[in-house]
This record gives C-alpha cells, sequence and structure tokens, in this order.
C-alpha cells in the first residue's frame, strides 16, 4: 500500500523551507561580513570647579567643614555618640503629717482599787475592748484612766478621750 501526500501539502512545505533559509541567511549574513567599525577612543577630562590639584586657594566653606573632615565618620579614632546623663530629679521633702482624730469612743470606766479598765470602741467599729493603763489599742498606748476619761498616745500626739461631753 502506497501513501499519497497531496500537491497542496508539497507546496507548503516548499514554501516553509525556503522561509526558514531565507531567515538564516538574513541572520548569519551580519555576523559573517568583515565590515566591522570600530568606536574611536576619546580622552575624558572632568572639567570641574575647585579640583585643581595644583595650589588650593582655601574658601570660607573649608573652613567650616574643618572640624568634620578632621573626624571621618568610620574612623576608629571617633568616639560614639553618648547622650549627656538626664538630669537630677528634684527631691521633695516629704509633706509633714497631718494628725487626725481616730474617731474613737469611751464606752465605760472600771476603777476597783489598783485595777483600771476602760472600754474603747472606734466609730467605725462598734465593738471594742476593755484595756488597762499601759496596753495597746488600735496602736494606740493607753497611758492613764481615769474616772471621767481615758488618755491615749501615739508617738508625739495624745489625745483625751472623755466618758460624757463636756458642758
Amino acid at each position: 500500500m502506497r501513501l499519497r501526500t497531496s500537491p497542496l501539502l508539497i507546496s507548503g512545505l516548499a514554501l516553509l523551507a525556503g522561509v526558514n533559509g531565507w531567515l538564516i541567511i538574513a541572520v548569519s549574513d551580519p555576523v559573517t561580513s568583515n565590515d566591522h567599525t570600530t568606536a574611536e577612543t576619546h580622552e575624558w577630562t572632568p572639567k570641574l570647579p575647585g579640583l585643581d590639584f595644583g595650589a588650593k586657594a582655601v574658601t570660607a566653606a573649608d573652613e567650616s567643614y574643618r572640624d568634620i573632615l578632621a573626624h571621618p565618620i568610620f574612623s576608629k579614632s571617633r568616639a560614639p555618640y553618648v547622650p549627656p546623663p538626664p538630669p537630677a530629679p528634684k527631691i521633695t521633702p516629704p509633706p509633714p503629717v497631718v494628725f487626725t482624730d481616730p474617731g474613737f469612743l469611751l464606752g465605760g470606766v472600771m476603777i476597783n482599787g489598783k485595777i483600771k479598765k476602760a472600754y474603747l470602741s472606734r466609730k467605725t467599729d462598734p465593738n471594742g475592748a476593755w484595756v488597762t493603763e499601759g496596753e495597746d489599742f488600735v496602736g494606740w498606748k493607753v497611758e492613764s484612766i481615769t474616772k471621767g476619761g481615758a488618755k491615749l498616745q501615739k508617738e508625739s500626739h495624745t489625745i483625751e478621750v472623755q466618758l460624757y461631753a463636756e458642758r
């Protein structure tokens, strides 16, 4: 059995082969030709003001940067920036201690010979306690107990609690 190829297919392949051949010649022609042109070399010298390597005139701008130029940024001799210490805080004396009334109430006094007791309570706490002279009541020392009242002392403060209000 013999395969038949159509004339249209053969003409299409021939056209494709012709285009490929033309592209190969078009690309290879500039590469293989000996018409190389070379660029002219020119010597370039910058013409900038103030870059004359001869005698240099010192300007006012150079004077202002002299300190900066003397200490380059990445030099080993350049010391790191150390911020100044914060100012010392103002020391204010503590406010004077204000004496406040502890709010003691004297509920009763019992004296029997040498035994003296007083029933003390606070306005905020109605439950009190019987105390004798020299005992401690809520941080206050009972100094003395008389038939009409009791004296209590804490540090330099002394208060006297009366059994009956004065008239």
